[in-house]
């Protein structure tokens, strides 16, 4: 997660007014955990600058290693400061909604000299199950971030977990000459048919020739994998987060052993 302090990025942000405000098309509520029952711990705080929030829910029947692995993925998405102990849950999240308050702090500081009227800032991440098995979980987070400026920033972001010790599961598990599926899957979230219809989506047409595997790891759903871009990512801020679920009949083939192993029959 990055600050926002300077005075470059706010003029982006004052720029883009005439694009409209998108939630993410990628919602918690499209899969349930059905394995296990959740501990869920919250903070909210609020005071003049603006309003923090923070969730974590985690399977209860979780074995050590899986929670400590997910509680180091949440503290490295939150921005890898925490020093304490990885299984201490509750201490990660008083290190991160201080963190939040200094850096509303620290960039209403900056911005107080040339800004008379401001709204309040604002805060508030997700993490939660999307879906599980015997053999995986995978975790969503769901954020999103206002410093100002014509509108905040969203994302959906998330990692599936191996539940025997906790292993991260990435694109190195698959063969990624995956050009085709992607594309596929695009113009399906864009609504388009055609390669040139797809090209105008864009930011640039070289992806139409390549298109980057997502930063988001890959995402073990019910029905297959899901792949989801940021924003910004591959597209502009009005697309939202492109996004789409292979399903496994389909994407297995490019699945390495380690991958296939994963999913249940």
């Amino acid at each position: 997660m990055k600050k926002t302090y300077s005075i470059i990025l706010l003029a982006v942000l004052l720029c883009v007014a005439c694009m409209k405000q998108q939630t993410p098309t990628v919602t918690a509520e499209q899969q349930r955990p059905t394995n296990s029952s959740l501990r869920t711990d919250s903070l909210v705080e609020e005071d003049s600058i603006g309003e923090r929030r923070l969730l974590i829910a985690l399977p209860r029947n979780a074995s050590k290693a899986l929670r400590n692995s997910m509680l180091e993925y949440i503290s490295e998405t939150l921005g890898g400061t925490f020093n304490g102990k990885v299984s201490d849950k509750k201490g990660l999240m008083r290190h991160y909604m201080d963190k939040k308050r200094q850096d509303f702090h620290d960039n209403l500081i900056e911005l107080d000299s040339f800004i008379t009227e401001r709204p309040p800032y604002e805060s508030d991440y997700t993490f939660s199950p999307l879906y599980e098995t015997s053999k995986l979980t995978t975790l969503y987070c769901k954020g999103y971030e206002y410093w100002g400026g014509a509108h905040g920033s969203s994302l959906f972001y998330g990692q599936t977990f191996r539940n025997s010790d906790g292993r991260r599961i990435g694109w190195e598990v698959f063969h990624t000459d995956m050009n085709d599926l992607i594309r596929a899957g695009l113009k399906q979230y864009f609504n388009v048919k055609t390669d040139e219809e797809l090209k105008d989506c864009l930011l640039t047409v070289e992806y139409l020739e390549l298109l980057p595997m997502p930063q988001c790891p890959p995402l073990f759903t019910k029905e297959g994998v899901m792949f989801v871009y940021q924003q910004y990512e591959i597209a502009a801020y009005a697309a939202g987060m492109p996004s789409f679920t292979v399903h496994y009949d389909i994407i297995k083939k490019h699945m390495m052993q380690t991958a296939l192993n994963l999913i249940e029959q």
